[in-house]
């Protein structure tokens, strides 16, 4: 889910896992395939700044055990709002 989005920011929220597979070490959040971020398995949403207006982006997340880390399915595409102004 998506809140907050600006021209060049978005705030990503999600759901843990219910039940977990383990004790949760961490989440990874991936931008258009690539690692952006990692944090604490006790976090829930994550601030993306940096991004072009405008623009489409695709997130996913892995939540990461120490078992191993299980993908989520690719984010619905998101588009920046345009420059000046806010979604």
């Amino acid at each position: 889910m998506f809140r907050n989005v600006t021209a060049t920011s978005l705030t990503i929220y999600w759901d843990p896992p219910d039940p977990p597979n383990g004790v949760l070490l961490h989440y990874i959040i991936y931008q258009n395939n690539t690692e952006i971020q990692r944090v604490m398995g006790n976090i829930t949403s994550f601030t993306v700044t940096g991004l072009q207006p405008f623009t489409v982006y695709v997130f996913r997340l892995s939540v990461c055990t120490m078992v191993g880390c299980s993908n989520s399915s690719d984010s619905v595409p998101q588009r920046t709002a345009e420059s000046g102004k806010d979604l």
